[in-house]
């Protein structure tokens, strides 16, 4: 499911393996076996297909509806922000993210909504 739908969104954004390879930095046959199915994209790359599909990542992985939902930009700048994270050290970018999540926890307890938990 996940192959097919980097196919479509691949086609429907007019490039060819070769050039979404590009992108990516890796090679045509990467994109190949993801498409086909004999191989899948790590989380870093599936964060990097939807900023350049620009789909919601729970429609790339088929956890949301058949239509493809474009991102927001307030997404899309969180989507850029992630992708620079990754070339942050673990542990300083461990301690992004849990800044992160306590400024978003705050934000949300002042504002009185509810805190979404974790599962």
């Amino acid at each position: 499911m996940l192959g097919t739908k980097i196919k479509q969104l691949r086609i429907e954004k007019g490039l060819s393996q070769t050039e979404l390879g590009e992108k990516l930095q890796v090679t045509q046959q990467s994109v190949a076996k993801w498409e086909k199915g004999s191989a899948q994209p790590n989380m870093e790359m599936i964060t990097r297909l939807c900023g350049i599909f620009e789909v919601d990542p729970n429609y790339l992985l088929g956890h949301s509806g058949e239509e493809a939902s474009p991102m927001t930009g307030d997404e899309r700048k969180l989507l850029l922000l992630a992708r620079k994270a990754v070339d942050i050290p673990p542990q300083q970018r461990q301690e992004i993210i849990d800044l992160f999540e306590k400024t978003i926890d705050l934000y949300l307890k002042a504002k009185g909504m509810p805190e979404e938990k974790d599962e």
